[in-house]
């Protein structure tokens, strides 16, 4: 067998066109850290370019979706904003006017950005209420804000589900209509997403509580990238999808975060008070002039949608299993998936400062021994090691005092099981990462 060596994040182009073969064997290679199945639908230009499936799933497979759900949710908020219907500066108070104190004024904006004050409500700390099936939306909200705030309203971000319960049940209110009938008649009745399911009619968990495939959701991010339109229809304004995917925190201090614990194991992902959220869509990546370039809304169970508006392209990889072992796989194929389209090769971001820069090799089929180049700006005790998507250190590269410049690390890729890693160096307060996949 010959161990081909792919870089995730290559600094060299030379990717082909349209050439899927790297990311179908990096989701082959990666079903069993991932649960045993997977799909991925990849959008480019207005057209499906890939769709497949891996494992134990066929292309129609439909799995609960967790946390993507968000993303769908801000878009039925979205198109409330865009007929006046709503507005983000809109109080609890102008629907629930019984309410009293400070949580009067928690905005509608606040309550689909994580910035409401209401209880984060994520994971084992989310009310009991929210996957309730014989409970409604509206005896759910109550319970909810009888609770009432953590802290004022705006004063920090607090990921979690529960604040967005209460928007949905003031989209009820607001129109007059339940939320599954709305989304059917604004989102998935134009979008022809006949195969996404809510959770419950009576209390659907607005947060989390969607199944759906990946040819439903990749018509949904198909209608993103089209400013709003999808098979000729309009579905969203482009003053929508803005008021979506632009930053709606306001500069809150994050206080919850699910990228907090991926901070140290991905170094190159921005600093988690840089990663800020819209309506129900995390703002993954943005570009130095202040511009959003990665959208995207990982869920718990895996499944992980995300456009790249920069390439021009959209994609959801379909997994059923833990975010954790899966994120690796889902930022290698960011990468991966610009690479095949033949988009120009994002460059991995440094951390502390450009002084320490780390490079993988080019891919070459048929070696086994290859080096992995680190550049000391000053002579200093450099650490280097490969780690694995779950942050376990499986190969030492270096762990000595070397002088100033460039050195070449010895990696023999026979050690290291199919999969993705990481490469992660530190040199006193600086630390440089790249992702580094191993597909046999």
């Amino acid at each position: 067998m010959r161990a081909l060596l792919l870089l995730g994040l290559l600094l060299a182009s030379g990717a082909r066109a349209q050439d899927f073969s790297a990311v179908d064997a990096l989701l082959a290679d990666s079903l069993a850290q991932i649960g045993g199945g997977a799909a991925l639908l990849v959008v480019h230009d207005g057209e499906v370019v890939h769709r497949a499936a891996y494992g134990s799933f066929t292309t129609e497979t439909a799995v609960p979706i967790a946390s993507a759900t968000k993303w769908l949710s801000g878009a039925l908020i979205a198109s409330l904003l865009s007929d006046g219907t709503l507005t983000v500066a809109d109080s609890l108070a102008m629907f629930v006017p019984t309410l009293e104190g400070e949580i009067r004024g928690v905005t509608v904006g606040q309550l689909f950005s994580h910035t409401s004050g209401l209880p984060g409500g994520s994971g084992l700390a989310a009310p009991l209420c929210l996957s309730n099936p014989l409970t409604t939306l509206g005896a759910c909200t109550r319970s909810v804000l009888e609770d009432g705030l953590t802290i004022s309203p705006g004063a920090g971000f607090a990921y979690g589900g529960a604040s967005m319960h209460v928007a949905g049940h003031v989209a009820e209110i607001a129109t007059g209509e339940r939320w599954v009938d709305l989304f059917e008649a604004r989102i998935a009745g134009p979008l022809g997403m006949t195969a996404t399911t809510w959770n419950t009619a009576l209390n659907p968990r607005i947060a989390g509580g969607a199944t759906s495939t990946i040819d439903d959701y990749g018509a949904f991010l198909q209608m993103l990238l089209a400013e709003g339109v999808y098979d000729g229809q309009r579905v969203l304004t482009p003053e929508a999808i803005g008021a979506m995917l632009a930053d709606q925190t306001d500069g809150a201090p994050i206080l919850e975060s699910p990228y907090e614990r991926y901070a140290a194991q991905y170094p190159e992902l921005p600093p988690v008070d840089e990663i800020r959220y819209g309506l129900g869509v995390w703002r993954e990546g943005v570009a130095e002039d202040g511009s959003l370039r990665v959208a995207s809304s990982p869920g718990a169970f895996g499944t992980a949608p995300w456009i790249d508006l920069e390439a021009r392209l959209g994609a959801v990889l379909l997994v059923e299993d833990r975010l954790p072992d899966a994120f690796g796989t889902y930022l290698a194929l960011q990468q991966l998936v610009r690479e095949a389209v033949g988009a120009p090769v994002a460059v991995e971001p440094q951390m502390e400062s450009p002084g320490l820069r780390v490079e993988a090799p080019h891919p070459n089929p048929a070696r086994h021994r290859t080096a992995v180049r680190v550049t000391l700006p000053e002579a200093s005790r450099l650490t280097a090691s490969v780690v694995d998507a779950l942050g376990r250190r499986v190969a030492v590269l270096a762990d000595e005092r070397l002088s100033a410049g460039e050195h070449r690390l010895a990696l023999d890729t026979r050690t290291l099981a199919p999969g993705v890693y990481r490469v992660v160096a530190r040199a006193g307060a600086e630390t440089a990462s790249r992702a580094l996949v191993v597909v046999r």
